[in-house]
């Protein structure tokens, strides 16, 4: 079956929330396709990614699971290692496709010899059960990372991209990135790689302008196109339609369908939302859906989203390492304090997730 899907989630600047929101898309929507694999793969240096989907701060279990799995190998540096090997080897050059991909066909005699890409993966859910089964994990954390050159970059991908294209289940892929000045050569693998990529940002103008450098890398390798901006963390006045009006087109832009922030994140937004969307007319290829007849509320509907501040939800959600989809209200303990889930909050950032998981 082909790869339903890819997505990377990236930025240059590191806070901006693309490890806790992969995390509660990526499991929000392996609950929702059970007859799928949800592949995610943790690229940072740093793992926090792999830390909070094998319980947070609070499973030990989940902590010890991880240093015996990085020992045994169970790791996305292992995955690029033996991707970059198996690359070197001839059995699958970069792409499966064109006259190369036909050459390597005769060589091999016909045959197609894929990339076994699942013995370095591991599944959260057997340490930590607020996981969805059908997920695997790539633990990220492990230095240093394997060096590549920029052709190993694009054999790596393409190896990667044909492995999780020629199983018979199918697989959706998401990626967490490292939040750098610059690419690593792991994020550039996922950026060569995955169809789409969703840049989280928070509403304020110093966050914007690292985008500027990070669409800068982007722009040359052609590979991932801008699905999605997150305005991430918004402050929320009251849940409901939030419409303005753009002074210069006079259009009617919908920043968000549910969520009403306060009128300085509305002119932030907005602001931003149409210097991409003039972005997105100069360099239409960088986008999945490039900007039309400059209408700043089709760009808006297209490619953006808003997110809420997740709060003492969000909080518990990530020091538990259980998504806000398997949460339940009450109270909930075993970590540094005791949390009070509100079923209505909950509920609300349940429903703000899904939102996004729709828009992907």
């Amino acid at each position: 079956m082909p790869l339903v899907s890819s997505h990377v989630f990236g930025n240059h600047k590191g806070g901006c929330g693309k490890t806790t929101l992969l995390f509660q898309v990526a499991n929000l929507y392996a609950k929702h396709h059970p007859d799928e694999t949800v592949v995610v793969l943790d690229f940072s240096t740093l793992g926090d990614l792999s830390k909070i989907m094998l319980g947070g701060n609070v499973n030990a279990r989940g902590q010890r699971a991880m240093g015996e799995q990085l020992g045994l190998g169970k790791s996305s540096n292992e995955l690029i290692r033996l991707a970059k090997e198996f690359g070197h080897s001839g059995q699958q050059p970069q792409g499966a496709s064109g006259i190369t991909g036909l050459f390597n066909r005769l060589r091999l005699g016909g045959a197609s010899s894929a990339f076994d890409f699942t013995p370095p993966l591991m599944r959260p859910s057997e340490v930590n059960a607020g996981i969805p089964s059908n997920v695997l994990l790539g633990l990220g954390g492990s230095e240093p990372q394997t060096p590549l050159s920029d052709d190993e970059v694009r054999q790596v991908s393409g190896v990667l991209q044909h492995a999780l294209g020629a199983t018979e289940q199918k697989h959706k892929l998401f990626i967490d990135t490292d939040g750098d000045l610059k690419f690593s050569h792991f994020t550039k693998v996922a950026m060569t790689m995955c169809e789409h990529c969703v840049i989280p940002l928070k509403p304020n103008f110093n966050d914007f302008q690292r985008l500027e450098t990070f669409l800068e890398e982007l722009h040359p390798i052609n590979g991932a196109k801008v699905l999605m901006i997150v305005w991430n963390e918004i402050d929320v006045q009251s849940y409901k339609a939030c419409s303005v009006t753009d002074t210069e087109s006079g259009k009617s832009v919908l920043l968000s369908p549910t969520l009403y922030p306060s009128k300085a994140v509305q002119d932030v937004v907005l602001e931003h939302d149409k210097m991409m969307m003039n972005v997105s007319l100069e360099y239409p290829t960088l986008f999945t859906h490039p900007a039309v007849n400059r209408d700043p509320g089709a760009f808006a509907e297209s490619s953006t989203v808003c997110m809420q501040v997740y709060g003492i939800t969000g909080l518990a959600s990530a020091e538990h390492g259980i998504p806000v989809c398997n949460m339940t209200k009450g109270k909930l303990t075993g970590g540094r304090i005791e949390y009070a889930i509100d079923e209505t909050k909950l509920q609300r950032m349940v429903d703000n997730v899904q939102e996004l998981v729709d828009k992907l």
